[in-house]
């Protein structure tokens, strides 16, 4: 109840203890009802000098005028939106620590974590949290919604990661008590570039990137651009995870040379490339180099030739590629016979 003038309050009873908000035009005195004495009692997160009637079993306690947030229970800041301990997160056996928030709701708290996480080498990585209480957290990647799969207690999701600094965010109802990122998988192989006037071979196989039989449900466009075959080229490689798939025919039993004729103005450009549903040969992601344009106004456009050669039987073969890290065009996809 308020004394000594006109305010409003709104209260909430939480397994912690109580909380009120207050808005008071001039200062006032607070009774506050209690079944029991409480350890203590705060105001805007600062102990507070109160008097406990046991008669009345009441709390009272002087505030001044404007808004104010009273919290009264065993441990008064734990009532309200608090910070957390750090959480640790284990990378390659180094430890480093997620900042915490608590944030007050009407139906319990919302737990955030957050950090900066170095990574030292490109790779799969895989992402664990443990000692998990509540529902299923949300994590987030370098701003980007990350899909984990939980188990009790805790849950999981690879990750790709770059080389360099990441941001990692946690927002949970409940507890968590550790999170760690491992390395998984080999460490990406470099396609090689070839020289700007290098040509196709006879009998080289060629398939327009642009005409896929199958792609992710966010896709990439056909787009016109500079000296692409037909004119036309796969484009809008801009979100991680995409995929689109092209089916590839090879005349006879042999190992096959495989190449993309493509364009992008970035390094650090990976991707994942499954034959026929199962990872290439060594199963690392393929990196590419920038072609210095997107072939806008001029021809930028450069085959780059994966190191190891795949092995095919006669007939059909579908190869997808899965966008890592980066955004690049595709003109044409080739297969070289040995």
């Amino acid at each position: 109840s308020l004394q000594e003038g006109r305010g409003s309050f709104a209260l909430i009873v939480t397994a912690e203890g109580y909380l009120v908000d207050l808005d008071l035009p001039e200062a006032a005195t607070v009774t506050l009802f209690c079944s029991s004495a409480p350890a203590g009692v705060a105001c805007d997160d600062a102990t507070a000098d109160a008097t406990w009637d046991s008669a009345s079993r009441t709390l009272r306690l002087r505030v001044p005028a404007g808004r104010h947030t009273l919290a009264w229970g065993d441990d008064p800041a734990l009532v309200g939106s608090h910070a957390l301990d750090a959480v640790p997160l284990i990378i390659d056996g180094e430890e480093v620590k997620l900042e915490g928030y608590a944030r007050r709701t009407g139906r319990g708290f919302l737990r955030n974590w957050w950090g900066q996480v170095t990574v030292p080498t490109p790779r799969s990585h895989l992402l664990e949290l443990s000692g998990l209480s509540g529902s299923v957290p949300s994590v987030t990647w370098d701003g980007r919604g990350v899909e984990l799969t939980a188990a009790a207690g805790s849950a999981s999701a690879t990750v790709w990661a770059d080389a360099g600094l990441h941001y990692l965010t946690i927002g949970a109802p409940g507890e968590l008590s550790g999170v760690s990122l491992k390395a998984i998988g080999p460490a990406p192989v470099q396609t090689e570039m070839l020289p700007a006037d290098w040509e196709l071979p006879e009998g080289a196989l060629t398939v327009e990137a642009e005409e896929p039989s199958a792609e992710s449900g966010v896709k990439a466009t056909r787009t016109k651009k500079v000296a692409a075959s037909g004119g036309l080229a796969h484009v809008g490689w801009d979100t991680d995870g995409m995929w689109a798939e092209w089916t590839l025919a090879a005349p006879a039993d042999g190992e096959y040379e495989l190449l993309f004729r493509a364009a992008s103005i970035y390094n650090g450009i990976y991707r994942e490339l499954r034959l026929d549903g199962e990872l290439l040969p060594g199963a690392a992601p393929l990196g590419f180099e920038s072609t210095g344009g997107w072939c806008r106004t001029s021809n930028d456009w450069r085959w780059f030739r994966v190191a190891e050669p795949v092995r095919l039987s006669g007939g059909n073969h579908v190869l997808r590629m899965t966008r890592l890290e980066q955004s690049m065009n595709l003109d044409l996809i080739a297969l070289i016979p040995r």
